[in-house]
């Protein structure tokens, strides 16, 4: 806005639509035509941000999409969702955190800011996903998968990301359920 007479604007909600909108559609999608498939392995990976854990200064909308990506598959995947009627095999799902990917859609100011970070390269947030997607061990049900530099992959499962808020909240929440 140029004066503070003027009416404020309806806010550019694009980056929502995309992260969090689509992802909705995208799990709903999913899960009726993997619900529909036969098969002894049935995963569902989602992609989160380290965004998803802290906000990124100056990017809110992603920060929050991100951060509800992430609460998205800690919904689904703390409700145990029932097992596929064609194959009596649950549907798992699990959340890949990268941190800044090496790739030509970063903006030139980033890639600047970034310059001597370590970033995350296409090839490694790939292998991620698929030992997600493959691994049968139900542990990596509702775990999260931070790739927060170019260091180890670490995996934090459902159980182990309760800190602060969140496992306040969940405690409450485990002790309503009982």
């Amino acid at each position: 806005m140029d004066t503070n007479t003027e009416k404020p604007r309806k806010p550019n909600l694009k980056t929502l639509d995309v992260n969090l909108t689509g992802t909705l559609y995208t799990v709903h999608l999913a899960m009726h035509y993997l619900f529909l498939t036969p098969g002894t392995l049935k995963s569902l990976v989602l992609i989160g941000s380290m965004a998803s854990w802290a906000s990124i200064p100056f990017a809110p909308l992603y920060t929050a999409s991100k951060h509800a990506v992430l609460g998205l598959m800690r919904s689904l995947s703390s409700s145990s969702l029932p097992p596929s009627p064609s194959t009596e095999v649950p549907l798992r799902l699990t959340c890949v955190h990268p941190f800044f990917v090496s790739t030509n859609i970063l903006n030139p100011l980033i890639l600047l800011f970034l310059s001597g970070i370590p970033k995350n390269t296409v090839q490694r947030v790939a292998g991620t996903i698929f030992y997600a997607v493959t691994d049968p061990d139900e542990k990596t049900n509702g775990a999260a998968w931070i790739l927060a530099d170019d260091g180890e992959v670490l995996m934090a499962v459902r159980e182990e990301f309760k800190m602060g808020v969140y496992e306040m909240i969940d405690w409450r929440i485990d002790n309503v359920k009982q």
